[in-house]
């Protein structure tokens, strides 16, 4: 079944912050330990930034996740891609991947996004997508998704 896609709605906030702390709970916490009323405020203000899309993803009308990405000039950057642990490991990841890299380089740009050192499993399906490490700090590890090459004629 195809993903659809519908922009982020005042009535998805709850949806939006539950989804955020099931899939990052246990990246965060090592780092920096869980403060829910935090992750709380950080959840509502990524999803409250105007300069990003923000993006519900449903299966079967159902909303299972949502991404938000900024469009800029010169790449696209994830900002987030959640999807609910009950619709993880089943392609669906990857399918809102593909689409993401075919916008992105319809209009020749790259995509970046940041992952947390601790979450080796989302590094390891960005990697499958063809992404490579270009920066990393104590915390977070730097990705890029580059523009194909033109084929040589």
């Amino acid at each position: 079944m195809a993903i659809t896609y519908r922009p982020l709605a005042a009535s998805d906030r709850d949806f939006c912050v539950r989804v955020h702390h099931l899939a990052m709970r246990s990246y965060v916490e090592p780092l920096w330990g869980w403060d829910e009323r935090r992750q709380d405020r950080l959840a509502l203000a990524e999803i409250a930034d105007r300069h990003a899309i923000h993006e519900i993803a449903l299966l079967e009308a159902r909303p299972i996740g949502y991404l938000s990405y900024q469009d800029l000039s010169d790449v696209l950057f994830l900002d987030t891609l959640f999807l609910h642990p009950d619709h993880q490991g089943r392609g669906y990841g990857s399918e809102i991947m593909a689409r993401l890299i075919a916008r992105a380089h319809a209009h020749g740009k790259p995509i970046e996004l940041s992952v947390l050192t601790t979450n080796s499993r989302a590094r390891a399906f960005y990697a499958r997508h063809g992404f490579v490490v270009v920066a990393t700090t104590a915390e977070r590890i730097r990705m890029r998704h580059a523009v194909p090459s033109a084929a040589a004629p």
